[in-house]
């Protein structure tokens, strides 16, 4: 009796070494599963890192372009400025050859009487 005891003995343990082996390749897939995931994962970070990257540079250019512009309108605001203070003498001068005018149409006092 005793060898029939041995023999289902190792019938179980073999029945759950073939359980055992079946985990593990279900283990196994499982693990190659999340190593696709993680590898698609890696891609897609990377994909992020290059656009950033691209938009860290558009950002840059587009700051160098402002800076730019800024420039620019500082220095046509200067010369509205100037401008201005042109038109202000002018109107000064205008003002004075108004004022020279009226006096040669003023009427003359006449002297002779």
């Amino acid at each position: 009796m005793e060898i029939r005891e041995l023999k289902d003995s190792l019938m179980e343990l073999k029945d759950s070494l073939m359980e055992l082996k079946d985990s593990l390749m279900e283990l196994k897939d499982s693990l190659m599963e999340l190593k696709d995931s993680l590898m698609e994962l890696k891609d897609s970070l990377m994909e992020l890192k290059d656009s950033l990257m691209k938009l860290k540079d558009s950002l840059t250019e587009l700051k160098d372009s402002l800076m730019e512009l800024k420039d620019s309108l500082m220095e046509l605001k200067d010369s509205l400025m100037e401008l201005k203070d042109s038109l202000m003498e002018l109107k000064d001068s205008l003002m004075e050859l108004k004022d020279s005018f009226s006096m040669l149409n003023a009427p003359m006092p006449n002297y002779v009487d």
